[in-house]
């Protein structure tokens, strides 16, 4: 079954290899749906994929990639 977040109206999947990451690296939903919300960076590459970066305290950053043209979250790290 399908996993599923919204961020300003708009909903995104999460698809199962990004799943497999959230649970190994300690990443939850509301983390996502904060970074796509209140990113300290963005970027969208050619090919379709973006990049959303939001920064925590003790400089700690989350990054988010996105497939745009489908509205699915691919993958999830954590930046240190």
């Amino acid at each position: 079954m399908p996993t599923f977040i919204t961020v300003s109206g708009i909903r995104y999947e999460i698809c199962d290899h990004c799943l497999r990451q959230m649970a190994r690296r300690g990443v939850k939903k509301q983390n996502i749906q904060s970074c796509l919300s209140h990113h300290d960076v963005d970027c969208i590459f050619k090919e379709g994929y973006s990049v959303y970066i939001e920064a925590y305290p003790g400089g700690k950053r989350l990054q988010v990639t996105l497939d745009s043209k489908n509205n699915v979250v691919v993958t999830v790290v954590w930046l240190d």
